[in-house]
């Protein structure tokens, strides 16, 4: 569980530093203006949050749940 926790920690990091640069260059090469673009980043992040929340929930539901899988297996059911 611990890899597949750490992977989606990595994976989320890595996809947030692309979305980061790409949001960047795009509001550089798109406007020039400096005012409003730390509120853009926040807003950002706070949207690239709930994506990969959404994107990764199953992924950690199923690291929950494989924890069980020790408990099944002593109760002797699971196959």
């Amino acid at each position: 569980m611990r890899k597949i926790l750490l992977q989606i920690l990595c994976f989320s990091f890595i996809f947030m530093g692309i979305f980061i640069i790409s949001r960047f260059l795009s509001l550089q090469s798109l406007s020039g203006e400096n005012e409003g673009s730390f509120m853009v980043y926040l807003y950002g992040l706070g949207h690239d949050m709930r994506t990969f929340s959404a994107a990764f929930l199953p992924l950690f539901l199923c690291a929950i749940l494989a924890q069980f899988s020790g408990l099944l297996k002593k109760w002797g059911g699971g196959g």
